[in-house]
C-alpha cells in the first residue's frame, strides 16, 4: 500500500495488505474486514489521522473486523488524534458484530491523543458477544485523553490478553475492561499496565467469569482507584501479580458520571461476586488521606460464596494494615500465610576445632511459633558468607562448616 488519504478500504475476500515502503502512510481513512475476508493479513502499515466520528461517518473505528475469522493484524503503527466533539467514541482496532473467531492482534503500536472532554477512547475493543478465541499479544498502547480511555476492552469469550504494555493518562482510565456475561474464560497474562491521572481501574470485570489474571505488573497513580475491581463476577484466579496503587483522596470525586465501583485499594469485589482464588501476589496500596483502603476487599458477595487468599504479600493504609489485617472480607474463606509477617530465627551456639567440621543450625518460625519450611537460610562467619541451607518441615536449616579461621 502506498500513500492514501481519506480512503475507505473494505475487504470481502482474503488478502494481504502491506506497506509499499517505510514512508507510506494511510491517513484519515478506515479499513474494514467483512464476511469473505477470512484469513487476511494486515501488517506494517503507518496509520495517521485526526478522527471525528461525526464527520467520518459511519465508522467510529480506524480498523474494523466484522463477521470475519482467522485474520492477523500485526505491526501496525497507529498515530491517532481525535478532534473536539460531543459525546461519542473512537476505536483504533475494533472487532465487532457477527461471528468473528480466531483473530490475532499482534505487536501493534498505538498512540492515541484526544482533546475532547466527552469522548470515549479505546485502543483495542472486542464489542460483540459472538467473538471467540481472540489473541491480543505484544501490543504497546499509549493513550492520553481528557475524558475516558480504555486500553483493551472485551465482551468476548476465551480471549487471551498477554504481553501488552499499556500506558494511560486521563480523568477516567481502564487498562483492561471485561464486560458482559459472554466475557468468560478471559486470560490476562504478563501485561504491564500503568495509569496516571484521576480515577483508575487497571483491570475491571463486570459480569465476567472464570477470568485468569497472572504475572502482570499493575501500577496506578491518581486520586484513587483499584488494580482489579469486579462486580457480578465469579471464579477468578488471580496469581503472581505485582500490584502498586497510590491514591490521594477520592472523597470529593463525583462518581455519578464515572464508574459506580467507588473507592481505593488493591483488589475489590464490589457486589454479587465470589469464589475467587487469590495467591502469591504482592499487593501494596498507599492512600494519602489514610484509612478505608485495603489490599483486598469484598462486599455483598454471592450467597454461599467463598474466597481463597493464600501466600500473598499484603500492605495497605500506609503500612498500618499488613498481612490478613489488610483484608476486609464479607465471607468466610481460606485466608492463610498472607504477609509481610514477622519471623523468628534461632541460631545455635557452636564450638569446634581448627580444620574440623562443625554443624551450624538455625530454626525459622513465624510469629505464632509455626515452623517455616522451604526457605533459604544464609550463614555468615565474621560477616563473610560461607554457605546456605533450606529449612525442612521443622523449620531447621543445617550447614557443615570447616573451621579455617578464628571466629570472633
Amino acid at each position: 500500500m502506498s500513500n492514501l488519504d481519506k480512503k475507505t478500504i473494505i475487504l470481502d475476500k482474503k488478502l494481504v495488505i502491506d506497506r509499499e515502503n517505510s514512508k507510506s502512510i494511510f491517513s484519515n481513512g478506515y479499513i474494514k474486514l467483512i464476511q469473505g475476508s477470512d484469513g487476511s493479513v494486515i501488517k506494517n502499515l503507518n496509520i495517521n489521522g485526526v478522527y471525528d466520528p461525526f464527520k467520518n461517518s459511519p465508522p467510529q473505528s480506524v480498523l474494523i473486523i466484522e463477521n470475519s475469522e482467522n485474520n492477523i493484524i500485526q505491526k501496525i503503527f497507529f498515530n491517532i488524534t481525535s478532534s473536539l466533539g460531543t459525546i461519542s467514541s473512537v476505536n483504533c482496532i475494533n472487532i465487532k458484530g457477527g461471528y468473528s473467531e480466531n483473530n490475532k492482534i499482534l505487536d501493534n503500536l498505538i498512540y492515541f491523543n484526544s482533546l475532547s472532554e466527552s469522548l470515549y477512547s479505546y485502543g483495542i475493543s472486542l464489542s460483540s458477544n459472538y467473538i471467540k478465541n481472540t489473541l491480543i499479544s505484544g501490543n504497546t498502547i499509549n493513550m492520553r485523553c481528557k475524558n475516558y480511555v480504555a486500553g483493551i476492552s472485551s465482551s468476548a469469550e476465551n480471549t487471551t490478553i498477554e504481553k501488552n504494555n499499556i500506558s494511560l493518562y486521563s480523568n477516567l482510565m481502564y487498562g483492561i475492561y471485561i464486560e458482559g456475561s459472554s466475557a468468560i474464560y478471559t486470560k490476562i497474562l504478563n501485561n504491564n499496565i500503568v495509569a496516571n491521572g484521576e480515577i483508575f481501574y487497571l483491570i475491571e470485570s463486570w459480569m465476567g467469569s472464570n477470568t485468569t489474571i497472572s504475572n502482570n505488573v499493575l501500577t496506578g497513580i491518581g486520586k484513587g482507584g483499584f488494580a482489579y475491581a469486579a462486580k457480578f463476577s465469579k471464579y477468578d484466579i488471580i496469581t503472581s501479580n505485582i500490584i502498586t496503587v497510590k491514591g490521594s483522596d477520592v472523597s470529593n470525586i463525583d462518581f455519578s458520571n464515572n464508574d459506580e465501583i467507588k473507592g481505593h485499594g488493591g483488589i475489590y469485589y464490589a457486589g454479587n461476586s465470589g469464589y475467587a482464588t487469590i495467591t502469591n501476589n504482592k499487593i501494596i496500596s498507599y492512600y494519602k488521606k489514610g484509612g478505608g483502603d485495603y489490599a483486598i476487599k469484598s462486599i455483598s458477595s454471592l450467597d454461599g460464596a467463598t474466597y481463597t487468599i493464600i501466600d500473598n504479600y499484603l500492605y495497605s493504609n500506609n503500612g498500618l494494615k499488613i498481612g490478613n489485617s489488610a483484608l476486609s472480607m464479607d465471607k468466610l474463606g481460606n485466608y492463610l500465610n498472607n504477609g509481610p509477617q514477622s519471623v523468628i530465627i534461632s541460631i545455635n551456639d557452636f564450638k569446634g576445632f581448627y580444620g574440623k567440621f562443625t554443624k551450624l543450625t538455625a530454626i525459622l518460625k513465624d510469629s505464632q511459633g509455626k515452623a517455616i519450611s522451604g526457605k533459604i537460610i544464609k550463614f555468615y562467619v565474621n560477616n563473610k558468607f560461607i554457605g546456605q541451607a533450606i529449612t525442612n518441615v521443622a523449620g531447621l536449616a543445617a550447614f557443615n562448616y570447616k573451621l579455617w579461621v578464628l571466629v570472633v
